[in-house]
């Protein structure tokens, strides 16, 4: 059931990112600003599909979604309308051999990705399909371990390494025209 919906939100996904990969946009890159790693995409893709294909990018490399939060259901109470998720994600080998170096570790390998559109106040109606880049970041485990001064934590760089590789092929996915139609991952 699950590869079934799974199949269904990316040939949707391939559908909207047609007229995209027609106007040739290209591949953004991940940069660094500071401590976090930061990718920038236009916004002319659907927010949402942008979410599910990060997190099957990342199911694809081992790491767990163990929550999202709905950063932008809670702000709807308060009268905004903004496309905001954070993902908690994890990796069970690496928390594993994290925790056994110190349960102070847990803070530099649980990783919080946030996805979020840059939505200027738009009206209710044109929501759905306002333009705004969408971006994709997350904080370099090694700097918060130097944060709460537990020393190198183990996996940090691979950390890095793989959460990058799976928000590049995020980026990929959307953008890609000769292989628009192959699966992500």
């Amino acid at each position: 059931m699950t590869k079934l919906i799974s199949l269904s939100v990316l040939l949707t996904t391939l559908a909207m990112t047609g007229a995209a990969v027609a106007a040739g946009v290209k591949t953004p890159t991940l940069g660094q600003n500071g401590d976090a790693y930061v990718l920038k995409m236009p916004g002319v893709y659907n927010f949402h599909n942008v979410v599910d294909v990060l997190k099957f990018n990342l199911f694809e490399r081992g790491w767990i979604v163990r929550d999202v939060h709905d950063v932008d259901i809670a702000m709807r109470k308060h009268g905004k309308l903004i496309h905001n998720k954070v993902l908690s994600v994890s990796k069970p080998e690496y928390l594993d051999d994290a925790i056994a170096q110190s349960q102070m570790n847990s803070l530099t390998l649980a990783r919080d990705i946030v996805v979020f559109q840059e939505i200027q106040d738009v009206p209710p109606t044109t929501y759905a399909t306002a333009p705004g880049m969408i971006v994709i970041a997350f904080i370099d485990p090694v700097e918060t371990a130097k944060l709460v001064d537990v020393g190198k934590p183990p996996h940090g760089q691979a950390t890095v390494k793989e959460l990058r590789a799976a928000i590049e092929e995020t980026a990929k996915f959307f953008t890609k025209s000769k292989t628009a139609g192959a699966s992500p991952g």
